[in-house]
């Protein structure tokens, strides 16, 4: 299901189409919950797909809507897919006129009195299809962005952009302008609260990452020296246990494994000075130092 269906004469410069872009864009992130999926929203050009019929398209599109978003403007009153969609909506659909959202662009919308109260005046109106006059008794609830003519000025930084949204946000979800404003301020902190709370998380986690990679490393450090000593214990051992067979091959043997540490291990260093001391180990002469 979508919570609202963008109806629009497709606009051919560039700036109408960042319009229609930004609007969805703004309609499905206001005062929405950071970790909430955002409100679904139907517009044709994002939902077509290669080889899809377009008339059956927009009538799922229609069908599977709660609302009707009207962008009005004199190319829009004029448009016969326009047309077709407010025909479809109200007439096959029999959607009521309080389903239907109308967002100024371009043109004019005119309102005067009929029968004491506020209408639309249709002779002075000529963003509107001619459709809607006799669908229309009262004055629907519409939206001015006529003025905006600048891609910076559609952001939700700008008050006014962000009043209009307010507007129509509101009305998707059934309360007043002032309440759906203090809800936006009140999610905006939250939001603010989640995303802040969340790079507190990711910070601590990269730390406490970094701290268990130190000590994988020093561990990792700690094994290989361990293996290192074993080695060198048990290459000094086998050098005293084959010095009788072959004396000068095991004293190498046993320097090699003194020479295996980083630091000297007294154990090894002892095997070397027996096998020094042994008959045929003078030959070989002593430890410097020793």
């Amino acid at each position: 299901m979508y919570k609202a269906f963008l109806s629009y004469k497709h606009p051919q410069e560039d700036f109408g189409r960042i319009f229609v872009a930004r609007l969805e864009s703004a309609l499905k992130r206001y005062a929405r919950p950071l970790l909430r999926p955002p409100m679904r929203v139907f517009r044709d050009e994002v939902n077509l797909r290669p080889g899809a019929d377009l008339s059956s398209l927009i009538r799922r599109g229609l069908e599977q809507s709660e609302y009707l978003i009207l962008l009005a403007s004199p190319s829009a009153a004029q448009s016969r897919w326009v047309a077709d969609e407010l025909e479809l909506w109200f007439d096959e659909l029999s959607r009521p006129p309080d389903k239907l959202l109308i967002v100024l662009v371009e043109g004019r919308i005119a309102v005067g009195r009929r029968d004491g109260h506020a209408a639309i005046d249709w002779e002075r109106t000529n963003a509107l299809p001619t459709a809607l006059r006799r669908r229309l008794t009262g004055l629907p609830l519409w939206v001015d962005f006529s003025g905006f003519h600048s891609e910076a000025e559609l952001n939700l930084d700008n008050a006014d952009f962000k009043a209009g949204i307010n507007r129509i946000v509101a009305c998707l979800r059934n309360v007043d302008p002032e309440t759906m404003l203090g809800e936006e301020l009140a999610q905006h902190r939250r939001n603010v609260r989640i995303r802040n709370g969340t790079i507190g998380l990711l910070a601590m986690l990269a730390v406490v990452a970094v701290i268990a990679g130190l000590w994988a490393q020093r561990a990792e450090d700690r094994a290989e020296h361990e293996a290192l000593r074993q080695r060198a214990l048990q290459s000094a051992a086998a050098a005293e246990r084959e010095f009788e067979r072959a004396p000068q091959a095991s004293l190498a043997g046993a320097i090699d494994a003194l020479a295996a540490t980083e630091r000297p291990l007294p154990a090894v260093e002892r095997t070397l000075r027996r096998l020094l001391r042994r008959p045929g180990g003078e030959a070989l002469g002593r430890l410097p130092g020793g």
